[in-house]
């Protein structure tokens, strides 16, 4: 079975988190008010790594995103434009010909305690 990833998105709008279900290659995105972690970190990385520190702590994971919730709900979190693409498509699709206000993704690592 492919392996679920999440990614911290951060843009002009706040950040989020986009989550990868890796079974069946299909992208899905919570806002900042839907994460069970508070991001209070000055950059990116810092928020990256409190998310970081959530998971090791046991609060959520990747498949918590996508084994938690109901059809209904994945399906308001779905977006299916990015369904299939690695990344780094992701990346291409969302800041191609943009010369400001890009979107960046941090790989969260995973690890349970």
């Amino acid at each position: 079975m492919a392996e679920n990833k999440m990614y911290l998105q951060s843009d002009n709008g706040g950040y989020g988190v986009l989550v990868l279900d890796g079974a069946h290659r299909k992208w899905y995105y919570w806002g900042e008010n839907e994460i069970p972690a508070v991001l209070i970190g000055e950059t990116d990385e810092e928020n990256a790594e409190i998310i970081s520190e959530a998971i090791t702590a046991g609060m959520f994971d990747a498949d918590d995103f996508i084994n938690e919730h109901s059809e209904e709900e994945l399906a308001e979190h779905h977006i299916e434009a990015y369904d299939g693409m690695s990344i780094a498509e992701v990346d291409n699709y969302e800041n191609d010909n943009r010369d400001c206000d890009k979107t960046s993704w941090i790989e969260i690592k995973e690890v349970r305690s």
